[in-house]
């Protein structure tokens, strides 16, 4: 430290008020960590420093703060808020306010934050996301500065409680998954992913949310399809690296070992399991660590189920292992009868493709959710137990709905393809035809050119020997008639 420096520290230090006590000395630093929103374990070392020092540390914020004030004078929490939810700006005026939300949420103190989430900046974020999902042509940087404006929110408690205690965030940010911008989509897994492992009910929020998705999808589907389509359409790193976190956030963060086990066997539905092969190929230590963390999880998790069984083992992935094994634990026992009629019952199920697996996954849903009621807690049998199925049911008519259309632009299609097929072939038969016809008119004409280039030889030639004929004749007529005179006169003289 230079002389000049030293000095300036010695001005600072006997600036600090005489009468200051110690309590209120700290009681201003805890102030300055949390509205610089200092994590506990960088505070340790500022609580250990001597007043002196902590005095510094506290002039030299304010002097900080007092100079990033006077330069954003003008964008206070409320301005940005006014201009984001002004209908008629343009789209760079949009991106520009949200740029300005990013940086001010990102620099300036905790009081601005608190500012902006008392005036409802979080509903003008979402608003602004879900505007971004209605209409996909909007400027798709704006939904990416919007993504990260929420990132910026969410990195304090402030921000975070705020997104855990809205109905729709978690929805809206799901929803965003769609982008066809991978910085977007990235963004929004790294933030559900925080979400998961928040207590006491992020977890619960990113599955609904995923449930959410899953249903306002055309033809449902698995709820966690399009993380899997994700990892499948996309050869990004980032985002491979992104989806495989939020999927290992999903699934470890339950305390119960049936949740998680259910999960994981959803993943593996939905084709997780068949996807990691292909992520081994990719060269990332980053993806590998998940990976490893989802594989060394499922073991652990499968020694845990085993041991429930004595460590007898077997395939869970297998059918016929499952049944199996389920068939042995419960023979001779009570509950085989049971085993059994459900067996039968699920013989009884209509002999048709789609209806068939309408009731499996209906079975599924019932069974799911009484295996896995209240977290883990066994129901109470002696009273009446309610099962929820009504998203599933919404998405299964959304589906055959689907389907429905889907048979009929398929049928319509094959009709236009016969149609289409016909026409050409008309079209080819008229046109051999024409080509026929005219190749005949052609060979007519060619012909008649030909005659009467014959018949003009002809006349050509007559009218050649004609005059042949005709200078033959006068020669021959000139001859007779010099005999005749010259008969006459000898008669005459005798």
């Amino acid at each position: 430290m230079g002389k000049k420096d030293k000095k300036q520290e010695e001005e600072v230090i006997q600036k600090m008020p005489k009468d200051m006590t110690t309590e209120q000395l700290d009681a201003e630093m805890e102030e300055m960590m949390d509205q610089m929103n200092i994590q506990e374990a960088g505070r340790v070392p500022l609580r250990l420093q001597p007043p002196e020092q902590k005095w510094r540390v506290l002039s030299l914020y304010r002097q900080e703060q007092s100079t990033m004030e006077k330069k954003n004078d003008s964008q206070t929490a409320e301005n940005i808020i006014r201009d984001l939810n002004n209908v008629k700006a343009t789209s760079d005026q949009v991106l520009n306010t949200l740029r300005s939300c990013r940086i001010c949420l990102n620099n300036l103190p905790m009081s601005w934050v608190i500012e902006f989430r008392d005036k409802h900046g979080l509903d003008c974020l979402l608003k602004i996301l879900q505007s971004c999902y209605e209409n996909p042509q909007s400027v798709e940087q704006i939904q990416l500065e919007a993504v990260r404006c929420m990132m910026a929110f969410m990195n304090n408690k402030y921000g975070l409680h705020s997104v855990l205690g809205s109905k729709s965030a978690m929805r809206v940010l799901a929803r965003t998954l769609g982008s066809t911008n991978r910085k977007t989509v990235t963004g929004v897994l790294e933030l559900m992913a925080a979400v998961c492992l928040v207590q006491p009910n992020g977890h619960a929020l990113a599955l609904e949310a995923m449930t959410s998705l899953a249903l306002a999808r055309a033809g449902g589907g698995f709820r966690f399809g399009p993380l899997v389509r994700l990892l499948k359409a996309s050869d990004n790193i980032h985002l491979q690296v992104a989806v495989v976190q939020f999927i290992n956030a999903l699934v470890t963060s339950p305390e119960e070992l049936d949740l998680r086990v259910h999960l994981r066997n959803e993943f593996n539905m939905a084709g997780f399991q068949g996807q990691i092969v292909d992520l081994r190929k990719v060269k990332s230590e980053e993806l590998g660590i998940q990976l490893d963390v989802f594989e060394d999880e499922t073991a652990d998790d499968y020694s845990e189920l085993l041991h429930r069984f004595n460590d007898v083992q077997f395939e869970m992935q297998d059918a016929q292992e499952c049944f199996t094994f389920l068939q042995n634990l419960v023979q001779g026992t009570p509950s085989e009868p049971y085993l059994l009629s459900i067996l039968q019952h699920l013989l009884l199920i209509r002999d048709d493709h789609i209806f068939r697996c309408h009731y499996f996954q209906l079975i599924e849903e019932c069974v799911s959710q009484i295996v896995l009621h209240r977290n883990g807690v066994d129901p109470d049998f002696r009273g009446h137990f309610t099962l929820n199925v009504d998203p599933l049911m919404i998405g299964m008519a959304n589906k055959d709905q689907v389907d429905e259309y889907r048979e009929r632009t398929e049928a319509l299609q094959k009709k236009l393809e016969v149609e289409h097929s016909v026409r050409v072939e008309n079209e080819t038969s008229m046109t051999n035809e024409f080509n026929a016809a005219m190749k005949e008119k052609e060979a007519a004409l060619q012909a008649e050119r030909s005659a009467k280039a014959a018949l003009q030889a002809e006349v050509a030639q007559l009218k050649e020997d004609l005059a042949v004929a005709k200078a033959n004749a006068g020669k021959g007529g000139s001859g007779g008639s010099g005999g005749g005179l010259g008969a006459g006169s000898g008669s005459g003289s005798g």
